[in-house]
């Protein structure tokens, strides 16, 4: 595994014995990467390079092809987001580099949903475009600390209401419709808490916002955790408000952990959400519905419970790491020109 950043990621690979290569990108310019991508391909003379993300994908595409790896594949967890200024240049040009490399170099894409796959088959032909959820480890969420304990360590106690997202503190994700609904459930409720587990850009933004609406004291914006199962373990409604999601790795711990979600009806979302099923879906930047569905799991236990053994058991039929792994492991096979007769 080549990793552009030491990490959790390098820490949980290194627990299964797999070798780690770690190129920090801090320290090196795109063309030090990629010629140091490409030592590393050639004197191990890898069958396939799988990549992600766009700057992955762009130096692994040309690495791959000067080493002469004979099979390409990538995986997108999510579509491009919306940037304003000098970022939206730069995306621009990462977009326009990653689509060249993948028309002419990746001989599949996997998309980790149905509306990413219906996106990528339409841009590169639906012979190169294979949808495999993400898949989760649900023994791993085994919980350490008590819910109890989270939320003293929060400031709460058992009769806050506590509602919860996680996710980079981005405008696609949607924070500033999520804060607006909670102004809306918090005037009507004073036990009411809102926390917020991530960091990101639109973090000065919405502290901002949040004292603006006058609700700065009910809200956490608690920072990027390793341990995020355990807030999501003490959670009574876990929200995403995302304007697009692929399949989100923190919805599908959440519905392992029982924890009834009101999500936004796009990207991946509804794959995972069964409206009235595992949770409830609510149209995009209508913070009036959030609200709304979001009180109407506070105040119905048994409709939520109902919900709760719904998600679980979706979760370990569709959305497992044993289902994930299987999948792409017969894709690899495919490559190399295996039977799996």
């Amino acid at each position: 595994v080549i990793l552009l950043n030491s990490g959790i990621l390098a820490d949980r690979i290194g627990e299964f014995d797999i070798p780690v290569r770690i190129l920090e990108e801090r320290s090196q310019n795109a063309l030090q990467l990629l010629f140091r991508i490409r030592r590393i391909l050639s004197k191990e003379r890898f069958d396939i390079l799988h990549t992600h993300r766009y700057k992955e994908n762009i130096l692994g595409g040309l690495a791959g092809t000067m080493a002469g790896v004979p099979h390409q594949i990538r995986t997108v967890h999510g579509m491009a987001e919306p940037f304003a200024g000098l970022k939206s240049i730069k995306s621009r040009v990462y977009r326009m580099l990653d689509t060249l490399i993948t028309r002419s170099r990746i001989r599949m894409s996997i998309a980790v949903s149905c509306d990413i796959e219906r996106q990528l088959a339409a841009k590169y032909g639906a012979d190169r475009v294979v949808m495999i959820h993400n898949g989760i480890d649900c023994e791993r969420l085994q919980l350490t600390t008590s819910p109890g304990e989270i939320r003293q360590r929060l400031g709460l106690d058992v009769t806050h209401k506590l509602i919860g997202s996680v996710g980079r503190l981005t405008p696609v994700k949607g924070y500033q419709y999520l804060l607006g609904a909670f102004r809306k459930i918090a005037e009507k409720d004073s036990l009411a808490r809102l926390v917020l587990v991530g960091d990101g850009p639109e973090r000065q933004h919405l502290e901002s916002l949040a004292r603006e609406y006058g609700i700065d004291k009910k809200i956490i914006i608690y920072g990027f955790t390793p341990d995020v199962g355990e807030i999501l373990s003490t959670l009574d409604v876990f929200v995403l408000s995302s304007l697009h999601e692929g399949i989100s790795i923190s919805l599908l711990e959440s519905l392992t952990l029982g924890i009834p979600s009101v999500v936004t009806a796009v990207g991946g979302n509804p794959e995972v959400v069964r409206h009235n099923e595992t949770g409830l879906l609510v149209p995009p930047l209508d913070e009036p519905a959030l609200a709304d569905a979001i009180v109407s799991l506070l105040d119905s236990p048994g409709r939520a419970a109902a919900m709760r053994e719904a998600g679980k058991k979706l979760v370990e039929k569709e959305f497992s790491k044993d289902a994930m792994a299987t999948h792409v492991h017969t894709l690899y096979r495919q490559l190399v020109g295996f039977s799996d007769a």
